[in-house]
């Protein structure tokens, strides 16, 4: 599953680091935690610093954009397919609400301390923001991914290709997984 989460992750970083002028990353070749130029830093599965006693502090994928003084915080999950909406509001919720949720499943988060909170008041003059990416096991999205990949700024043909992508990523993922429970039955 790990793996599969991984490759849906890498749909999107090639797309980002092409719109921020970074040089794109071969999907065989191993991925820098920190890529950087004048315009954009981008932290790759790499916990985040922070000052503040906070459980939660490693997303997926954190974009610090210094032109536009952004932070978005990305997390991507693979959810199954009635549980998209559920999948996002806890992503959002570990991120954006309370960052030390002990059960994540106790929807929805009382507030607290939170890794956008901390990110802004540290990168002072930034304004934080999750979004959260959730694909269903078979490859269902909701538009909220659409509306999440337009916020980082990916044009509307990027948006396209990165959620194909993601989506074939997803079903050949799944696909491993039941072949290998199956292989495990006989």
């Amino acid at each position: 599953m790990l793996q599969r989460h991984n490759r849906v992750c890498r749909a999107l970083l090639g797309p980002c680091q092409e719109k921020f002028g970074l040089p794109v990353t071969h999907y065989s070749r191993h991925v820098d935690p920190v890529m950087e130029n004048d315009r954009i830093k981008i932290y790759w599965d790499l916990r985040v610093r922070n000052l503040a006693k906070i459980k939660y502090t490693q997303p997926d994928m954190v974009i610090f954009d210094k032109v536009k003084l952004q932070i978005w915080i990305v997390e991507i999950g693979v959810s199954w397919h009635t549980r998209l909406q559920q999948g996002l509001d806890i992503k959002y919720g570990k991120y954006a609400i309370d960052s030390n949720q002990i059960d994540l499943m106790d929807l929805p988060y009382p507030p607290g301390e939170s890794l956008v909170g901390e990110m802004q008041r540290v990168n002072r003059g930034h304004s934080a923001e999750v979004i959260p990416i959730i694909v269903g096991c078979t490859g269902e999205v909701q538009r909220s991914v659409y509306d999440g990949l337009a916020k980082i700024g990916i044009t509307w043909h990027q948006i396209l290709t990165v959620i194909e992508k993601m989506q074939r990523s997803v079903v050949i993922g799944t696909s491993r997984l039941i072949r290998a429970h199956l292989a495990k039955e006989s």
